[in-house]
C-alpha cells in the first residue's frame, strides 16, 4: 500500500520546484500590486520611534552589508535587513491581510524576499517566484490551524509567516526539496508571537512582523549548510498544528496545490487603520449622502469581537497612544468618515493631518456617540472578520441601516488599479519622495520579472 507523503514535506517540494512559467498571469500581477502595496507601507514608517530604535539595533549587531534596510540608503545583513523591512513594514498599519490565515502576509513576504535578493542578486523573476511559493505555504499553514490559533492570542504573522519567509528564503537559495523541508521545519522551531501587546499598544506588535521574516530567513540559511529539522514538522503529534491550535484542518495544507493560489485572497488597505474596521468605515461612507452628522444620536456597528477587542476606543486621544491611538479606533475613523469622506481619510497618511482631527470638537462628540457591538459567535468564521452591521438611529428617531460582507480591498471589492497609484503617491510624498522617483518605482515594480538582477532596484531604497 502507499503510504500518503507527508505534508510537511510536499509543501517542501512546491517551494523548491515551482517555476516562474507554471504561475498564472493573475497571480504574477496580484504580487506585483501586494510589492507596491508593502513598499508603500514600508517606507513612511522608518520616520517612528520603534524604526530609529531598530534602526541602531541592527547596525550595532549586523555583519556585512547584504540588504538595503528600505528608505534609509544603508546595508546591513541579510536577516537584520528582513527584521527591520518587516517589523517597520507593519508600523503604519497599511499592509495586506488575508483573513483566512489572519496574518499580514505580504509585510513578512516581501522583508524575506527582498532581503535574500539582494544578498544572493537575485533576478526580478525568482524574486516573484520565490514570494508567490512563500504566500502559499504560509496561507495553507494558516488555514490548518486558524481561527483557533489566532483567538488563543497567537499572533499569525510572527507565527505562521516564520513559514512563509522560510519558503521564501530556501527558493531564493535553490535549495532541493528536502533541504526546504528541513528550513520549514527549522521555522516551526522558530514560530513565535502573541497579541498581548495590544492593552498597550507597545512596541512588539510590529515586532511580530519583523521576527518572523528574519527567522525564516535564518532557518533557510540553517538548512543550505546541512542543519536538519523534522521533515513532519506541521502534522507531528509534537509539532505545529497540534501544538498550536485546537481544532486544526490539516487537510488544507495541501488541498488545490498548484491549482488554487491562495494569494488571490489577499485583501488590502485604502485608509491607514486596523483592517478589522474598513467595513464599518464603507458603511459611513454609503451612507454619508443621506446623512447631517449634527442630527445623528448614535451609530452601532457590529464586527467580530476578537477585532473589536482591537479596534474598540472612544478616547484615542488619551495617555500616550499617539499616533497609533487613530490608527486603532475604530470610533475616530468613523467619526472622520462622517465628517470629511474620502478626502478626510486620504488626510490620515498624514501624521499630523491625523493627529489634529483628534482635537476637534466635533469630531471627539461624534466619537462618543458610536459604539461597537463585539460579535463572539463570529469568531469562529474567519469569514465574518471582515463583515459589519452599522445602524445610524437620528435624533428625530429615523434610522439607517448597513450590512456589509466585506470592505474595499478584499477579493471580492479589489480597490481600483488608479486608487492603488494614488495611495502610494500619497504615502511617498509624505515620505520626500519626488513626482519622478515614485513613478519610476511603480513602473519597475509593474515589469519587475525584466530585472535581471535586483541591485538596480533595491538602489533605489
Amino acid at each position: 500500500m502507499r503510504s500518503t507523503p507527508s505534508p510537511t514535506k510536499e509543501l517542501g517540494e512546491f517551494a523548491s520546484k515551482l517555476q516562474y512559467k507554471e504561475i498564472p498571469p493573475e497571480v504574477i500581477l496580484k504580487a506585483k500590486y501586494l510589492l507596491l502595496d508593502y513598499l508603500g507601507g514600508m517606507i513612511p514608517g522608518n520616520r517612528e520611534e520603534m524604526a530609529q530604535i531598530l534602526f541602531r539595533f541592527v547596525q550595532e549587531v549586523s555583519g556585512p552589508s547584504e540588504a538595503h534596510l528600505l528608505g534609509t540608503g544603508e546595508k546591513v545583513g541579510a536577516q537584520w535587513a528582513a527584521l527591520y523591512n518587516g517589523a517597520v513594514g507593519h508600523l503604519i498599519d497599511m499592509d495586506d491581510i488575508h483573513w483566512g490565515s489572519v496574518t499580514h502576509a505580504g509585510v513578512c513576504i516581501w522583508a524575506a524576499a527582498l532581503a535574500m535578493g539582494e544578498k544572493l542578486n537575485s533576478s526580478g523573476e525568482d524574486i516573484l517566484t520565490a514570494a508567490i511559493a512563500g504566500y502559499e505555504v504560509a496561507l495553507r499553514i494558516g488555514y490548518a490551524v486558524e481561527p483557533d490559533h489566532y483567538v488563543r492570542g497567537f499572533n499569525p504573522s510572527g507565527t505562521i509567516m516564520t513559514f512563509g519567509a522560510a519558503a521564501v528564503a530556501a527558493r531564493l537559495l535553490n535549495l532541493d526539496p528536502l533541504k526546504t523541508t528541513h528550513a520549514l521545519g527549522m521555522a516551526g522551531v522558530m514560530t513565535a508571537g502573541n497579541r498581548a501587546h495590544l492593552t498597550e499598544r507597545v512596541m512588539t506588535k510590529d515586532y511580530n512582523s519583523g521576527f518572523s521574516p528574519k527567522s525564516g530567513v535564518l532557518a533557510a540559511l540553517l538548512a543550505a549548510k546541512g542543519f536538519t529539522a523534522s521533515t513532519d514538522e506541521l502534522e507531528n503529534p509534537l509539532g505545529f498544528l497540534h501544538v498550536y491550535g485546537d481544532k486544526t484542518h490539516p487537510e488544507a495544507l495541501t488541498r488545490g496545490l498548484r491549482e488554487i493560489w491562495h494569494i488571490l485572497e489577499t485583501g488590502q488597505k485604502l485608509y491607514p487603520a486596523c483592517r478589522a474596521m474598513h467595513s464599518s468605515i464603507d458603511a459611513i461612507l454609503a451612507l454619508r449622502s443621506q446623512i447631517n452628522p449634527m442630527d445623528v444620536d448614535r451609530v452601532t456597528t457590529k464586527i467580530f469581537a476578537t477585532g473589536a477587542n482591537i479596534v474598540d476606543d472612544a478616547c484615542p486621544w488619551s495617555g500616550a497612544k499617539g499616533i497609533m491611538g487613530a490608527r486603532f479606533s475604530a470610533q475616530f475613523n468613523m467619526a472622520v468618515a462622517f465628517l470629511y469622506g474620502k478626502d478626510g481619510l486620504w488626510d490620515l497618511y498624514d501624521a499630523e493631518k491625523s493627529m489634529s482631527y483628534m482635537k476637534e470638537d466635533r469630531i471627539r462628540a461624534l466619537v462618543g456617540r458610536i459604539e461597537l457591538i463585539h460579535m463572539k459567535e463570529w469568531d469562529r468564521d474567519t469569514s465574518k472578520y471582515s463583515a459589519c452591521e452599522t445602524s445610524i438611529v437620528f435624533k428625530d428617531g429615523r434610522r439607517l441601516d448597513k450590512s456589509l460582507g466585506s470592505a474595499l480591498g478584499d477579493p471580492d471589492n479589489p480597490i481600483p488599479y488608479n486608487e492603488q497609484e494614488i495611495r502610494f503617491r500619497r504615502l511617498m510624498e509624505v515620505s520626500g519622495w519626488d513626482h519622478q522617483k515614485i513613478t519610476s518605482v511603480m513602473e519597475r515594480v509593474k515589469s519587475l520579472e525584466q530585472e535581471k538582477t535586483i541591485e538596480q532596484f533595491m538602489n533605489n531604497f
